[in-house]
């Protein structure tokens, strides 16, 4: 049974992450289903492995803290006020749980640990060749999606900065392989190969984040690698400045348009406004925070100067604590405390956090020295990554999240005090297996039904958006409906509709009054599904301005507005509320306001041709 369970558990994580690295970066919340499903099918795995008495390596603190993070995002999910939203986070979250608790109760054997790196870093070199072409032939799409940043190559993410973050956790693997395990010479040729094409990959995405924390990665891993730790701070501080130089000196002669993005402080001025808006939500709702994935809809109401939408902190650490408060951020903070503990009992097993040098003639096994460069790369990818966070949200991606929990787990294994990695372990007394077996199965029937709503409600919504933009309007109709009929809390679905049927009651002039009542009914829905979409109530209020009722829209803009004090869209629109009604200082000071915001090029062509009527 041991074997069965770990074969498949080991078939659907290499099949996960292959899935998510090649995929992921490009397509619709709906293509994750398979990776929630198969998260699912681990946790029934682990619930047949508790009840049959399989042993589990030893390190209880630190997987409990992982338990009670689970515990806090799902928490979070039952609790929010955007439960579909939330939802896609809460599925994200276990389907993670799942590849952490694979790694550490399930695959035992050496074999998995292999065949998992060996697909994390066949698909980052894939990921890499493709964004290397992606440089040099000018491509203007991401597999079969427009480029959004022009000029960086990305691989199969749509964002260059989440493909260097991916990298980040790669690179240092790939270089502790190649350097400090005993691999035959022609794995390690096509390992220095593979670290070449993900070092080109890494340079042309023209992320600076990733480059510092790929740097960070693979200064720890050499750092630990090295015997003699004074050779190995030498080495690493001339490895560092060279690489800097490397990259100055190449983007200064080839592309020198580049060369301005790496010095302007513009991006990171943009940021730092994002961190400021996260650090006031926490700062308004310090215990639990405002929920999943809920930043989104609350930075409007501490924009701090910030016009575009943003719908994370670029920060994870200020974003975990918007979303989940105290709570969450506690929770998150006592598990990377606990696996900094559990790496530095790794470094301890492995000798690499002393300086020494091995007697002359002594040799560590194969087995050993493979463990000892996977742990070392491990440490270092994790390190970057952590550092990533610092100025991104790499663990809101789904590939790089399951690749990063997958690793953890491993490092966790691996830091097992044993001479072998399999041969601690120990069964627990069968009242304890039973219960935490039978919470594990119904958990994952309770969770089965959510996912398959979750994933038909996107795809309709999918194919709805795609058929409104395309002006195919009865098939958007029909779609629409579908989508809400699988999931009537699809909190983005219903904000679509109701921007599909304002779009119906401009354009249908004869069927207006149609139209109007079901728009009316979707906008009830959708602040319903989510009470701060304020986006909803400025188009209520516009079409109750169109129909001549007046008070009501105003009420509307004025409560979005009281949301989002600096959105130039809203001032924009109760400016021409006003006008309408003849209301000209109202309607000037508003204009005026979007002019100080924005600078709009309408809301100054309104204030020339503003009169009362």
């Amino acid at each position: 049974m041991e074997k069965v369970l770990s074969g498949a558990a080991a078939t659907l994580l290499c099949g996960a992450m292959a899935f998510a690295i090649v995929f992921f970066g490009a397509v619709h919340a709906w293509f994750a289903a398979p990776i929630w499903a198969g998260g699912l099918l681990i946790f029934a795995f682990l619930a047949i492995a508790m009840v049959t008495g399989q042993g589990f390596a030893r390190a209880r603190w630190v997987d409990a803290a992982a338990w009670i993070v689970l515990f806090v995002v799902l928490l979070g999910w039952l609790r929010s006020p955007n439960e579909s939203q939330s939802r896609l986070e809460a599925l994200n979250a276990v389907a993670c749980g799942a590849a952490y608790f694979a790694a550490r109760f399930l695959l035992h054997r050496s074999w998995h640990l292999q065949a998992i790196c060996a697909v994390l870093l066949v698909c980052a070199v894939g990921a890499s060749l493709y964004a290397i072409y992606q440089h040099y032939a000018e491509v203007k799409m991401v597999l079969w999606r427009p480029q959004v940043y022009l000029g960086r190559s990305s691989g199969t993410w749509i964002c260059p900065n989440h493909f260097a973050g991916m990298l980040a956790l790669a690179m240092p693997l790939a270089f502790s392989l190649l350097l400090w395990s005993h691999l035959y010479p022609a794995w390690r040729l096509l390992i220095a190969y593979g670290l070449l094409v993900m070092a080109g990959g890494l340079v042309f995405s023209y992320s600076r984040g990733g480059q510092v924390a790929t740097a960070v990665g693979l200064a720890v891993s050499l750092w630990l690698g090295i015997r003699r730790k004074g050779l190995a701070t030498f080495l690493v501080l001339l490895g560092l400045a060279l690489c800097g130089l490397g990259v100055y000196f190449y983007i200064q002669e080839n592309v020198p348009e580049q060369m301005s993005r790496y010095a302007t402080p513009t991006d990171i001025s943009v940021r730092i406004k994002m961190w400021v808006s996260a650090w006031k939500i926490f700062l308004d709702h310090p215990i639990f925070g405002v929920g999943p994935m809920m930043f989104d809809g609350w930075h409007g109401n501490h924009r701090e100067g910030l016009i575009s939408r943003a719908v994370y902190a670029h920060n994870d650490y200020l974003h975990l604590l918007a979303d989940y408060g105290l709570v969450g951020g506690g929770a998150v903070a006592i598990f990377l405390a606990l696996l900094f503990h559990r790496f530095l009992q790794g470094g301890r097993k492995f000798d690499l956090l002393i300086s020494l040098r091995h007697p002359h003639g002594e040799i560590l096994s194969h087995r050993t020295a493979l463990h000892r460069a996977i742990f070392i790369g491990l440490f270092g990818g994790c390190a970057g990554v952590l550092v990533h966070l610092l100025i991104d949200f790499d663990l809101h991606l789904l590939a790089n999240a399951l690749a990063f929990s997958v690793m953890m787990g491993f490092a966790v294994s691996l830091s097992v005090d044993a001479t072998e990695w399999d041969a601690h372990s120990t069964v627990w007394p069968v009242w304890v297996r039973a219960p935490i077996g039978i919470l594990l199965l119904a958990g994952a029937v309770g969770i089965a039904p959510k996912i398959v709503r979750t994933a038909y409600s996107e795809l309709w919504r999918d194919r709805a958006v795609r058929a409104d933009k395309a002006l195919d309007w009865p098939s958007a109709e029909v779609a629409f409906r579908r989508a809400l009929a699988a999931d009537p809390r699809n909190a983005q679905a219903l904000g679509d509709y109701t921007e599909y049927l304002y779009r119906r009651i401009q354009l249908n002039v004869l069927q207006r009054e149609k139209w109007s009542a079901l728009f009316f009914e979707a906008c009830e829905r959708a602040l319903a599904a989510n009470p701060i979409n304020q986006n909803a109530r400025v188009r209520r209020g516009e079409v109750r301005d169109l129909l001549g009722r007046f008070d009501e829209a105003e009420a509307d803009f004025l409560a979005a507005l009281r949301f989002d004090p600096d959105n130039p869209f809203f001032h924009n629109r109760i400016g021409l509320h006003y006008q309408r009604r003849g209301m000209a200082d109202k309607a000037r000071a508003h204009f005026q306001r979007v002019l100080e915001l924005h600078g709009d090029d309408v809301a100054r062509e309104n204030l020339k041709v503003l009169k009362p009527l």
